[in-house]
């Protein structure tokens, strides 16, 4: 649904979609909205959801779609921190760039070898002594 001119919010039918392997959903019109109920999308192999206006916290069960291997939620308005939970995702892209995150940078992204942008928020604390290592 990339370049469609669809206007927000995402519906919530989309949950019905249970054997989708891959979302694609960016550059929405409209007004802001909260982040689509995806829980039964178990299949999912690559979500991007970029530029879709969606104004909330990222949802735990996101790191529960254990076959998630590409992850973009960037240009939106997310805030709140990375959950604790995406420790367990086996992901080789993440983008969470451009949108309102806070909290400290979890160690196990740093440590990771994995493509991740985490650039343009918010996130606090020390930078930790692996990201001298770090590859940009």
């Amino acid at each position: 649904m990339q370049g469609t001119s669809m206007e927000g919010p995402i519906p919530s039918s989309i949950s019905l979609l249970k054997n989708l392997t891959e979302l694609r959903i960016s550059d929405l019109k409209g007004s802001s909205s909260l982040f689509p109920n995806l829980t039964d999308l178990t299949k999912l192999e690559r979500l991007v959801m970029r530029n879709c206006l969606i104004n909330d916290k990222i949802p735990d069960y996101i790191g529960n779609m254990k076959d998630l291997k590409t992850l973009d939620l960037s240009f939106n308005r997310l805030t709140g921190s990375i959950p604790a939970t995406f420790q367990s995702l086996r992901l080789n892209h993440m983008f969470l760039t451009n949108n309102s995150l806070t909290g400290k940078l979890p160690e196990w992204i740093v440590d990771s070898d994995e493509n991740f942008d985490l650039s343009y928020n918010n996130f606090t604390g020390p930078a930790q002594a692996s990201c001298a290592n770090l590859q940009v």
